[in-house]
């Protein structure tokens, strides 16, 4: 890990993301915390010429005012052999978001799909499997032999987050990050705090930028995690809330 994050930091790559008003300023932060250059370019006309110079592009489907612009960005991202980041947020309660998701792994390559159980169960079975916005899938819940075919025929890798994390590559291998068990049982903040799954996406694409490997996405789960639980542990010895363990998450990232 700490080798990406040198590489991160010595080569500074720009990170292109079209990414929802809500978290756009965390996700902004954290890619500096890392190292990384972030650029939040959303209008269509400029949006091309944006990933033609970026090192990765991370799409989040809360900017529902921006899909003809993702379009256009990932082409361009394809064209270029650019790594490209889709975070399918909210499809397990949007048709609209879903039926969008399922356009682009149809017509246009993506690299990397970060989403929790509910969302990518959604995407892969396009069905809902949500009533907001958050995770409501188990582990128990999940088809996996639809998770490998699904990979397989798209070459994409599959990054599924939640109580443990997993990681599924274009040859149905599956990488089972933290142990369900263990993972159960470790006290973190994480869920408490709008955007933790929008940054981790936003990491990804810098991480990819590095290494467009599964080997990557597992050391950034590994990061990720061991930052969420150190940040929680100082965040609880103030007896503090939710925007410190935030802060206290992005500086653990900054100090790595």
């Amino acid at each position: 890990m700490k080798d990406i994050i040198d590489k991160i930091r010595k080569t500074k790559p720009i990170i292109h993301c079209i990414t929802n008003p809500v978290t756009m300023n965390d996700c902004a932060n954290i890619l500096v915390a890392v190292g990384a250059s972030p650029i939040m370019a959303h209008y269509i006309e400029e949006v091309s010429e944006i990933t033609e110079g970026a090192h990765a592009l991370v799409c989040n489907l809360g900017a529902t005012d921006d899909y003809d612009a993702m379009k256009k960005s990932i082409k361009t991202a394809n064209d270029k052999g650019i790594p490209v980041v889709l975070d399918p947020v909210g499809i397990a309660a949007s048709t609209y978001r879903r039926n969008f998701a399922c356009y682009l792994m149809q017509n246009l390559h993506i690299d990397c799909v970060r989403g929790n159980y509910s969302e990518i169960a959604s995407l892969i079975q396009n069905i809902h499997t949500a009533s907001g916005l958050d995770n409501k899938l188990k582990v128990n819940d999940i088809q996996w032999k639809n998770i490998k075919e699904f990979s397989m025929e798209h070459q994409t890798m599959i990054f599924m987050t939640g109580t443990s994390d997993y990681v599924i590559d274009g040859n149905a291998e599956i990488a089972e990050i933290t142990d369900e068990a263990e993972a159960e049982q470790s006290d973190t903040m994480m869920t408490s705090i709008t955007g933790s799954g929008c940054m981790l996406s936003a990491l990804t694409g810098a991480f990819l930028a590095i290494d467009n490997s599964r080997d990557t996405l597992i050391k950034i789960s590994q990061m990720y995690r061991e930052c969420g639980e150190t940040a929680t542990k100082k965040a609880r010895k103030l007896c503090a809330g939710s925007m410190t363990f935030r802060n206290m998450l992005i500086d653990e990232i900054s100090n790595l």
